[in-house]
């Protein structure tokens, strides 16, 4: 089974260059690992090198809003995430829960929020462990 998103950069126009990426991008799979990258460059490296889970192609969105809505009307796409050039951040939507868009950080460190948020997609006797691996920003796998 593939936990499926879409990866991208919002440009200073508010538009986002984006691709597929195919598994494990729940928040404390990829979520995690994409925390990590701090600057432009890191997420330009990450998302170019040749990897068999993220596509090859760029696809665009005119829209930073048209690009989380995907999470909320397309059933392929369970998470958006997006590195923001403007402020140095991530977002991340979610076809979990309200349809929202977060600052990845601050969702990894609110306790609360995540059980809002997530408390559907996490059986309750993994909900303990998940909490954990995104406080410590430890990759569940």
């Amino acid at each position: 089974m593939s936990t499926r998103s879409y990866i991208g950069i919002i440009k200073k126009d508010g538009s986002v260059d984006y691709k597929y990426h195919h598994y494990d991008s729940y928040l404390d799979g990829y979520g995690i690992i994409l925390s990590r990258l701090k600057t432009l460059e890191q997420v330009k490296v990450f998302l170019e090198k040749d990897r068999t889970e993220i596509d090859e192609e760029w696809e665009h969105c005119d829209t930073y809003k048209e690009f989380f809505a995907n999470t909320w009307y397309d059933s392929m796409i369970e998470y958006c995430y997006a590195y923001a050039e403007f402020d140095n951040k991530w977002y991340v939507s979610s076809c979990h829960g309200e349809k929202t868009v977060y600052e990845l950080e601050e969702l990894l460190d609110n306790k609360d929020g995540m059980l809002e948020v997530f408390k559907q997609t996490y059986i309750e006797s993994y909900q303990s462990s998940f909490l954990v691996n995104c406080k410590e920003r430890k990759c569940s796998w």
